[in-house]
């Protein structure tokens, strides 16, 4: 009986293991990464016809063509090529499914003809994800021009997260594509890029296109490479070779060979085509051809049949199981060639299957306690000896969830406990679990309040960088510009200043009145706090009760502290007109506020007053107010109020009572004050004036009548009465501490819980004799006294006395400036690496623009340090200083659409005048090139090309091959009218180089900068141009001199071109429309002549 149970056993678990083969042939055909196509299939068969490939939908198959694509830098291609135009039928090649990390496929494509290809496009390959259909790192094309552009998206779902290619690519040119999905940790940030004929072979390099998943979930594996016929009017014709998928970036370039293998031979030992031993060993042998192959190595892979084997890196193979297998030696120089030879196996024992699995986490932990942590996870298979001791990881979320990658890595989501499971592959049915607690996931609600909280007066929020997750009610919507593209929304989660936040995020549409909780990074973008790269977003309720607005003067709503808030101002007069952009600015008597159109277009009356609501914003160097619909903007009767709201004096023991129906106000000071001089800070009602003014110094020993006058014209009387106290000030503080203007570069820091100031001067400033202007609590001395000079090349204490006796000692520490040369800014050919950082720079100013405009280039100067590349910068800033000032400057870097610049200035001083500008003398190459970006140049030589714009813009050229524009932006309006600009005529042009609308140009800072060149004359007087005006046939006589003779119209189109001249030519103008025409004569590259034609 016992023999017959263990050979029951044995046979049950052979069948076991059969069944198990037989279930899973259909993934035989999973191809396994790296992963090589070379579309080896027979001509005029459909692509989903062939193994390994399936099918959906109907219509146009994916067929095989004869020939094959090829790029210099990979191997020899081999087999045919796949061809699509339209709508019909999609195919997908399953491979080995990957969670984690990045994985990357490539191919060879050739657009063949655009057909019906739109400028909207569609997308024709992609990864997908599981057996559905959602797909990602979907490749789009588009048209442009004669030519198409190239797309890319995380997900087919995210079309608003499609980023295109600068350039467009040529019809009938084959261009190498590589495409990555990086799996990034959370649920919506995975990114996927784009490699445009990169170098086979290399290193990664940076990628043409990049574009972040902004649009829903990620996807949670890819498994399956797709080719997919859109439509007939968003896929041109392609043919596609080549296609390779695999984990890392050499798998999918691999490095061609000049000597590729040709074939491979497969043998064995004694040519033996059996093993028929329980276990038997086989030395399996390649002969590769040709002998001189460069690389001549093989990679060995056993094929299953109907049995099972293994083989190693050396070829020799080890049966497991009877049947048939196929051992393949493939060539390792990428060429595809491979060699096979089947074997038969005879009495093989059963398999031994596995008994048990054990997990643990690593060094025996079995929690995450981290924020989206990670646990390795291992297991221990037993019996030891087990036939196949493969396992699958698995998680079964429970009160928690998790994700676990096909090595083990647990990644938590959220709390609670979640069960890691490893499945045996053998087919037995073991499995092993652990159960794994999760905490800390939840990040903890973070008030607004301290996302946006800031001592400096326009200071990044001292959160930047992290991750929080914020409660509050959506306020309103935000656009570009009202009824524009939808950017984000507003959150605010109490009322007042700093309680209100921008989420920049279109993946979420919530409506006004939603309370919603997110999970985001805080950024700031050009000196605005936002919340970025949302995750965990919900909905918690609707309809809910908006933040009161806050009502304030429009002088103190346009600050720091309402950015995001919704606010209120009253009794605002219109002071300007609206702009090109649609904003006006309205004012109280208190200060400037722009009110502008993001949410919502409003066309004011200057002069008129108005009550303004809306949402507190920053952008474009100012603080604005967003109303969000035509309730938010009223007509204001005049303001009939005459009120005094505050009343502040330096000396005061406590807040001045203020009665409106006496019209009095009584403030007490402390003891010792001198009442004859002190200077109040007044607060009255909106667009009320006072007389005698805020800030001006009275005699208090009696009582101060101040008069109010109300918007309206009305008026009010106050009596103003101060008392002195006997209570002495027992503040001991320093209130303010500065130098003079032309030595410190920021405002101090006064941090009165540590008695400490902190006080930035400019780099040139001598640390050893500063003298300081001190202000104290009233009644306070200090020693040293204000006004006296001291080395602050070290920290200096300062005693305070307070009134009552008391004292502090105070520590000053004096900083001076870090210099960062333009270079470092500047040194990238992309953005600069210190892009969003604050930096001090010093240089010379090169070119002024002393106005904004709707160029997109605000008010600012050129820096520039030295000759050469990289060193010039834009700044901007209305604080301006005259061509030849060296100055010191400091702002954030910022990056304007590719064009880098220096913007919130906040300090900038004069260090000596009348400095030399050097000039760069470069070619129009140099002028189109990062390098030479914001620096004074010049270029000689150069010909008209395209005539001025209705823009202020033309083109020049030299050599027929380089060319670039030049604007008016830093001339007045015309400027180029005054002066002569013929098409084919040469200059000598000087100016800054500007980068915008992703194209260079040259703006001359005068017109003289402009020198019109004379003429070459080289055998012209003998050319005879006629009949002028023509009708059909254009006589040129006298060219052979020249090389070469265009006919171009208005807009510098070439619509006839002519090379190897005899002395006379003809030129047919029957097929051109009425209008004017150039006709350019050439010696060498360059035009020497143009003349000017009229076809009628």
């Amino acid at each position: 009986m016992r023999n017959f149970t263990q050979t029951r056993k044995m046979f049950l678990g052979f069948n076991i293991f059969m069944l198990l083969m037989l279930m899973n042939v259909s993934t035989w055909g999973q191809a396994t990464l790296p992963h090589h196509d070379p579309i080896n299939y027979t001509i005029g068969q459909s692509l989903s016809s062939q193994s390994g490939w399936t099918v959906s939908n109907t219509g146009d198959s994916l067929l095989i063509a004869s020939g094959n694509l090829s790029n210099a830098g990979l191997p020899t291609s081999t087999g045919n090529k796949v061809t699509f135009d339209g709508a019909g039928i999609d195919a997908a090649k399953l491979f080995t499914q990957q969670t984690t990390g990045t994985v990357y496929y490539s191919f060879l494509m050739n657009v063949t003809a655009l057909g019906s290809l739109n400028a909207t496009g569609g997308y024709f390959t992609a990864f997908t994800e599981g057996t559905s259909t959602t797909f990602g790192a979907t490749v789009w094309t588009r048209l442009n021009g004669a030519g198409y552009d190239i797309g890319i998206s995380p997900k087919t779902s995210a079309t608003t997260d499609i980023a295109w290619s600068t350039s467009s690519y040529a019809v009938n040119t084959t261009i190498l594509v590589v495409v990555s999905y990086e799996f990034v940790t959370g649920t919506a940030n995975d990114v996927v890029r784009v490699f445009v004929n990169p170098t086979p072979g290399a290193s990664e390099p940076a990628a043409t296109i990049t574009a972040t998943n902004a649009g829903g979930t990620d996807l949670t594996n890819v498994n399956r490479i797709l080719i997919r016929q859109d439509s007939s009017t968003e896929t041109p014709s392609i043919e596609m070779d080549e296609l390779r998928v695999g984990t890392s970036w050499a798998d999918v370039t691999p490095v061609g060979v000049t000597n590729p293998v040709t074939s491979i031979t497969v043998t064995s030992a004694n040519d033996s085509t059996t093993i028929s031993t329980a276990g038997g060993t086989l030395q399996m042998s390649a002969s590769v051809l040709p002998v001189n192959a460069d690389i001549s190595t093989v990679t060995w892979t056993v094929i299953e049949g109907t049995g099972f084997a293994n083989i190693s890196e050396t070829g020799l193979l080890t049966a497991v199981l009877n049947g048939t297998v196929t051992a393949r030696a493939t060539a390792d120089d990428g060429s595809g060639v491979y060699g096979e030879k089947t074997i038969t196996l005879n009495n093989q024992n059963p398999p031994v299957l596995v008994s048990s699995i054990t997990v643990t986490g690593a060094a025996g932990v079995d929690t995450i306690t981290t924020y989206h942590g990670t646990l390795q996870m291992s297991a221990e298979i037993l019996p030891v000896d087990a036939t196949d001791a493969t396992f699958t990881w698995s998680v079964t979320n429970g009160t928690g969830t998790a994700t676990i990658s096909s090595t083990g890595l647990l990644t938590a989501a959220t709390d609670g406990v979640v069960t890691v499971v490893a499945t045996a592959n053998d087919g037995s049915g073991v499995t092993g679990s652990l159960d794994v607690t999760l905490s800390n996931q939840v990040i903890p609600v973070t008030t607004i309040y301290d996302i946006q909280y800031t001592t400096a007066s326009a200071g990044d929020s001292p959160l930047v960088g992290q991750l929080v997750t914020v409660t509050g009610i959506v306020t309103g919507l935000h656009y570009n510009y009202a009824g524009g593209t939808y950017r984000g929304y507003f959150i605010q989660d109490a009322v007042g200043a700093w309680n209100g936040v921008y989420v920049y995020s279109s993946a979420n549409t919530p409506t006004v009145g939603d309370e919603v909780t997110l999970t985001a990074t805080v950024s700031e973008y050009n000196g605005l706090t936002e919340l970025t790269g949302v995750t965990n977003y919900t909905l918690n309720s609707s309809g809910n009760t908006l933040p009161t607005a806050t009502v304030h003067s429009t002088g103190d709503l346009a600050k720091e502290p309402y950015e995001g808030v919704l606010i209120r101002a009253q009794f605002a007069e219109c002071t300007t007109a609206p702009t090109t952009y649609n904003d006006f600015t309205v004012n109280d008597g208190t200060g400037d506020l722009n009110v502008d159109d993001d949410i919502f277009e409003f066309t004011p009356t200057v002069g008129s007053i108005y009550d303004v609501t809306g949402i507190g914003h920053f952008g474009y160097g100012l603080f604005k107010i967003l109303p969000r619909s035509v309730a938010d903007v009223t007509v204001a009767a005049l303001n009939t109020e005459a009120e005094i709201v505050s009343f502040v004096l330096a000396e005061q023991v406590s807040d001045a009572t203020i009665t409106s129906g006496a019209a009095t106000v009584s403030i007490e000071v402390f003891a010792g004050t001198d009442v004859t001089a002190l200077v109040p800070t007044i607060g009255i009602s909106a667009g009320a004036d006072i007389i005698p003014n805020s800030g001006v110094a009275q005699n208090f020993t009696n009582d101060v009548t101040y008069t109010v006058t109300a918007q309206d014209g009305s008026t009010k009387t106050w009596t103003v009465s101060v008392n002195v106290s006997s209570t002495q000030n027992s503040e001991a503080n320093i209130v303010s501490f500065d130098f003079a203007i032309d030595v410190q570069a920021a405002d101090e820091v006064v941090n009165a819980t540590d008695s400490t100031v902190a006080v930035g001067v400019f780099a040139d400033v001598n640390l050893t004799n500063l003298t300081p202007t001190i202000t104290l609590s009233a009644g306070a001395t200090i020693n040293p006294a204000s006004g006296t000079a001291r080395d602050f090349t070290s920290p200096v204490t300062y005693t305070v006395t307070a009134q009552d006796g008391s004292t502090t000692i105070w520590t000053v520490t004096v900083t001076k400036q870090t210099i960062t040369t333009i270079f470092a800014i500047q040194n990238s050919t992309g953005n600069s690496p210190l892009n969003n950082q604050v930096v001090t720079t010093t240089g010379t100013v090169c070119a002024v623009k002393d106005y904004n405009s709707s160029s997109g280039l605000d008010m600012g100067y050129f820096l520039q340090s030295g000759t050469g590349e990289f060193t010039g910068i834009y700044v901007e800033s209305p604080n301006l200083f005259a061509i030849g000032d060296s100055v010191y400057v400091t702002g954030k870097v910022t990056e304007d659409y590719n064009f880098t610049i220096i913007n919130t200035v906040t300090s900038s001083k004069l260090t000596q005048p009348d400095k030399t500008v050097y000039t760069n003398t470069v070619t129009l190459a140099q002028v189109n090139s990062e390098a030479y970006e914001s620096t004074f140049v010049k270029v000689e030589d150069v010909v008209c090309s395209v005539l001025v714009n209705t823009y202020g813009e033309w083109k020049v050229t030299k050599n027929s091959t380089d060319s670039t524009n030049v604007d008016d932006l830093l001339l007045p309006s015309g400027a180029f009218s005054s002066i002569t600009i013929d098409l084919g005529a040469w200059y000598d042009i000087s100016g800054v180089v500007y980068y915008s609308y992703s194209e260079y140009a040259i703006l001359p800072r005068n017109i003289s900068e402009v020198i019109y060149l004379a003429v070459d004359e080289v055998a012209i007087e003998n050319v005879s141009v006629y009949p002028n005006p023509v009708n059909s046939t254009l006589h040129i006589d006298n060219v052979a001199d020249f090389n070469k003779i265009t006919v171009s119209n208005v807009l510098g189109q070439t619509v006839k071109n002519y090379s190897k001249l005899n002395s006379n030519l003809e030129v047919d103008f029957s097929n051109l429309g009425e209008g004017v025409y150039f006709v350019s004569l050439y010696t060498e590259d360059s035009i020497v002549k143009t003349f000017k034609v009229i076809k009628k």
